[in-house]
């Protein structure tokens, strides 16, 4: 797999949330209603996400043609210069497409309607580029962004960045480099009062982490205070300690450690107590075996329903589980 396609800025830093002038998205947001605020955070959300464009959840059209509304869209969707991690080019492609030809379907009055200057350059911009073959995007590695949807109007900034590619297909070696469903649904069930029993201060290990979603949503929203993120994939592993680093996270809390079943975890030393790895306290996997997905109406944003059923087994003594 390439990292070809949305590269790291080489000003990364100047780009945290803290240090970026947002007084134009500010003033837009402020401008619109609490409820229409609502429903373009849900879509910036799954957009950073790069949910398939058919399963977004556009604001209608007269809320679009609010320039406002236009002006928070480009400033905190497509906007190079403050926004990072960005959706691939042919995804942001498509998606302003989807939003223009909404805006312009809505036009009622050609002396008051309009889009807005800056939204039409954004497009000019994204345009003019040249796309990816569709091969090329099958190697394409891009760094996307989940939000969990209980944190929407939080004012701290909790969402989890990937490395991945988010329209692979099964294919023998590649599965892990994209968040499936299961991981998904996996991290609902966690964010829930009944999920966070089985993170919070405690010691966790994930089998098969793939993309590390998962490890590094416990390590850096529910209050695990160790995480062991493994698979057998070398590159994957890599791919998850670069992301440790854009996550801010604290590498003696999470590391990500190569390990084929069926030998014996090789512990780093952050996770060794005189010498030896340190006992687990939960053991989490997501499509470890093949399931069907579940279905597309159940799967809802970053996140996904709670209603699917997840298996937990608790380990009684060291010969005996139980099925929860």
């Amino acid at each position: 797999m390439n990292d070809t396609g949305n590269t790291r800025p080489e000003t990364f830093g100047r780009l945290r949330g803290d240090e970026i002038d947002w007084s134009k998205a500010a003033l837009a947001m402020e401008l619109v209603s609490p409820n229409e605020a609502s429903g373009l955070r849900i879509l910036a959300a799954q957009y950073f996400q790069a949910v398939e464009v058919r399963s977004l959840r556009f604001p209608p059209g007269n809320v679009l043609l609010q320039l406002p509304v236009q002006q928070w869209i480009n400033q905190n969707m497509f906007c190079e210069d403050t926004v990072w991690p960005l959706p691939p080019l042919n995804y942001r492609t498509r998606v302003l497409k989807m939003i223009l030809s909404t805006i312009e379907e809505s036009f009622t009055d050609p002396e008051e309607d309009e889009i807005l200057d800056d939204l039409m350059t954004t497009w000019g911009i994204l345009i003019s580029r040249p796309k990816l073959s569709p091969l090329e995007q099958t190697q394409q590695l891009s760094y996307i962004k989940y939000k969990p949807p209980v944190l929407l109007g939080s004012k701290h900034d909790e969402s989890v960045i990937t490395l991945e590619n988010r329209g692979l297909i099964l294919a023998a070696g590649t599965t892990g480099f994209r968040t499936w469903e299961a991981a998904l649904h996996l991290g609902t069930f966690l964010s829930t009062q009944t999920g966070k029993e089985f993170i919070t201060g405690k010691k966790v290990l994930e089998l098969g982490a793939g993309t590390g979603l998962v490890s590094m949503y416990c390590s850096k929203s529910l209050g695990a205070s160790r995480v062991i993120a493994t698979d057998r994939e070398p590159a994957l592993i890599a791919n998850i300690q670069e992301c440790v680093s854009w996550n801010k996270l604290n590498s003696k809390k999470i590391t990500a450690s190569i390990w084929e079943w069926g030998t014996p975890l090789e512990c780093p030393d952050n996770v060794q107590d005189n010498g030896q790895c340190v006992s687990i306290d939960t053991a989490l996997g997501a499509d470890l075996v093949a399931f069907e997905s579940p279905p597309e109406e159940a799967q809802d944003g970053f996140f996904h329903s709670t209603s699917i059923p997840i298996l937990t087994y608790k380990v009684i003594s060291p010969r005996t589980t139980r099925l929860d």
